[in-house]
């Protein structure tokens, strides 16, 4: 099967360049290829459908009969099912079929159990296909699925052009030799060296389940249109989209003092492939161990050996999920003045949030900050230089920040924001906003940062071959 690039450039639909750039913006920005492709402005909604259609051998699911989707029908599978296989039931069709929509082809195991929801069997169900954004607003508008701030638009404006990079230069891995200052008291959890981290990658590839000729697919689009065309009233509008913005920090006015909300993100239901994960051995190391290992000089040596073998392992990250992971596991291990931290993905008009962690074990929030208002966030951008600020000097949108990233101590004071920019090839596309005690050294921080600018590099450099 073509890959989706590979299916648009042969169908002379966009450019090879184009293609490239949105497998870059892929890298930092997340989601799907398609996904980019339409917030670069390359193709529309409709055009990606067909093309991910011709790509699995499925009708595409088009704006049109989604506006014109029966309400009722889509009332009777349940929300979960609906989450599971990420999926929107569109119509009845004349032959006493139903065709749902979805973001990928739906194996037997799922069929099944839509087609029982539905009283059907799984061959009378016809599946269709659309974007990953357009069945993200759909699950929203349909089953309260929330979308997070990722797959929502900028307030002001489309997302600007992602940034055109020159050729990325290749880096070879260097030890690091920085001074880390760790006070654990007499007992500490200390991570072993790279050779005790267990690394398991799973595929990542869209499942599919089924394949249709071409003459049956035509049928199946066929027939879909005729239902489309016979709908009428409440269905003529039940599915029309509408656009709903980033909701940032910048937006009502929150108190920073009042208590914090966070609402854990509800995990998908349905199994999905590990994108990665990391198993860390640890072992508890006494006086009388850092004595056995020649005292706290050589401590001290055994953690900077830790370090640099730990922002190696970020810079030879084979994906965007695993520099993301590896970054947050190396601030929570080398960064014990880090009380939390959140990697921010920049993206047009906002700042939005990728992962999280917080010492007192918080959920993570789901977070936007406008990049045109005044704030350290925006500052560190502009000037691809840390920026930080005591608690008591912060102003309101980072007051606010701060609050958010943190349940507020007893004593705001002594706490302060840093943000912390990582670059690539000279340009600012993520941030690390931490939350420190005061005057903590961020010299790890922006090692840390430093070798997650060199991975996404290194992986921009390669998806644009």
């Amino acid at each position: 099967m073509l890959r989706l690039g590979e299916l648009l450039v042969a169908a002379n639909v966009l450019e090879a360049d184009k293609v490239e750039q949105a497998l870059r913006a892929q890298v930092v920005w997340g989601g799907r290829l398609g996904t980019n492709l339409i917030e670069l402005g390359f193709i529309d909604l409709d055009a990606l459908s067909r093309a991910l259609g011709q790509q699995h051998g499925l009708p595409a699911a088009l704006a049109r009969h989604f506006e014109r989707a029966n309400p009722e029908l889509q009332a009777v599978l349940p929300a979960e099912l609906a989450e599971r296989y990420s999926c929107v039931p569109l119509l009845h069709l004349a032959d006493g079929k139903i065709a749902i929509a979805g973001m990928d082809p739906i194996d037997d195991e799922g069929l099944a159990e839509i087609g029982d929801a539905l009283g059907v069997s799984p061959a009378e169900l016809v599946m269709s296909i659309a974007a990953e954004q357009r069945m993200r607003y759909q699950l929203e508008r349909v089953y309260q699925i929330a979308r997070d701030a990722r797959f929502l638009r900028s307030r002001g404006g489309t997302i600007p052009p992602f940034p055109v990079f020159g050729d990325f230069q290749d880096e070879a891995d260097s030890d690091i030799e920085i001074p880390i200052e760790l006070d654990y008291g007499d007992s500490m959890s200390v991570p072993m060296a790279a050779a005790d981290i267990d690394v398991e990658i799973g595929d990542d590839d869209p499942t599919v389940g089924i394949a249709v000729p071409r003459a049956n697919t035509d049928a199946l689009a066929a027939a879909i249109e005729s239902a489309v065309a016979s709908a009428s009233g409440p269905e003529a509008v039940s599915g029309r989209e509408r656009r709903t913005y980033v909701k940032t920090l910048g937006d009502g006015t929150a108190d920073p003092a009042a208590p914090r909300t966070h609402e854990r993100k509800r995990e998908p239901s349905r199994p999905k492939k590990a994108l990665g994960r990391i198993a860390i051995k640890r072992a508890v190391i006494s006086d009388a161990a850092i004595e056995l290992r020649g005292g706290d000089e050589a401590f001290e040596q055994l953690l900077t050996e830790t370090l640099a073998d730990a922002t190696k392992s970020i810079r030879r990250s084979p994906d965007r999920d695993r520099v993301a992971e590896l970054v947050i596991d190396a601030l929570v291990r080398f960064a014990p003045a880090a009380e939390a931290a959140m990697l921010f993905v920049i993206r047009g008009g906002s700042a939005t949030s990728w992962k999280y962690f917080c010492r007192s074990g918080a959920d993570q929030p789901d977070l936007a900050v406008p990049m045109d208002e005044p704030g350290l966030l925006p500052q560190a951008v502009s000037s691809v230089k840390t920026c930080r600020a005591r608690g008591e000097a912060l102003g309101p949108l980072d007051a606010r920040l701060l609050a958010e990233l943190e349940p507020a101590p007893d004593d705001d004071t002594l706490r302060e924001l840093a943000v912390v920019p990582i670059a690539i090839a000279g340009k600012v596309m993520c941030v690390l906003v931490v939350a420190t005690s005061l005057d903590a050294s961020l010299v790890t921080i922006e090692t840390i940062a430093t070798s997650a600018g060199t991975a996404f590099g290194r992986l921009m450099r390669d998806a644009g071959r």
